[in-house]
């Protein structure tokens, strides 16, 4: 446990935030009592410490009954984080890969699962992760893709650069309906894109929220200051989710 501790404070980690994420590595999920309980921190100091960690990308939630459940974002997205950052810390990435390698092996996968992201680091990492699990086979189906309203501009033009970049290194093919009214900016920019194939939904019949369709998850998208993912998995959501965009799909031109 020190061992495991010291490591994650040489990637900058506080202790308090290394604790955390250390009792949160060994558990599926948890909630906030139960961190208090394990990591004999003040409750003040783990509510504080948790939404650190979402920001960072490296803790998610699950809402059950109005109670938020804890779990790591997974090894792929601490790693993405230990990449920016200084060369002593290679030793304990090394370290951090073992004891992943060994706690996924014992990993019970459930069939339906459903994980919160914040925070613009969140969303990379939610995108990040469907990009990587989804069948290439199938297209991505998006609908209804709009601008970032109420997000830093800068921000989400960086974001849409690698959810693109990613997609497009991996060849995946996209189906994208998007706002009407956005024809002469995201419509001009992703018609010139590979693997991409573009319909127009009048305003009147869009979507508040960007509903992002994979093979075996869905991601919603809600577009603020902080902006928030929600990943669904579950074949019967998905289905459900591809069948709407199947109807739009023959609406759009």
């Amino acid at each position: 446990m020190e061992e495991f501790i010291k490591a994650l404070m040489k990637t900058g980690l506080t202790k308090a935030e290394s604790k955390v994420y250390f009792y949160l590595v060994g558990v599926s999920q948890s909630t906030s009592g139960d961190v208090i309980k394990n990591t004999g921190l003040q409750s003040s100091t783990v509510y504080h410490v948790v939404n650190t960690l979402i920001d960072k990308g490296l803790v998610s939630y699950t809402l059950k009954n109005n109670i938020k459940y804890f779990q790591v974002t997974g090894l792929s997205n601490l790693i993405n984080y230990l990449d920016g950052l200084k060369e002593e810390i290679k030793s304990s990435k090394k370290k951090l890969n073992r004891l992943f390698a060994e706690i996924k092996k014992s990993e019970k996968k459930e069939i339906y699962e459903v994980k919160v992201f914040e925070g613009w680091n969140g969303v990379w990492n939610a995108f990040e992760e469907c990009l990587e699990k989804t069948n290439k086979k199938e297209p991505i189906l998006i609908y209804t893709l709009s601008k970032y309203v109420g997000a830093d501009p800068n921000m989400a033009k960086a974001l849409i650069n690698r959810i693109r970049n990613k997609r497009l290194k991996r060849k995946l093919y996209e189906k994208i309906i998007i706002n009407e009214s956005e024809r002469k900016t995201l419509g001009r920019d992703h018609e010139k894109l590979p693997y991409t194939q573009i319909k127009y939904l009048p305003e009147n019949l869009s979507n508040p929220a960007i509903v992002h369709i994979y093979s075996d998850r869905v991601l919603i998208v809600i577009s603020s200051k902080k902006p928030i993912a929600t990943m669904i998995k579950d074949r019967f959501v998905v289905e459900s989710f591809r069948n709407n965009f199947k109807l739009l799909w023959k609406i759009a031109k």
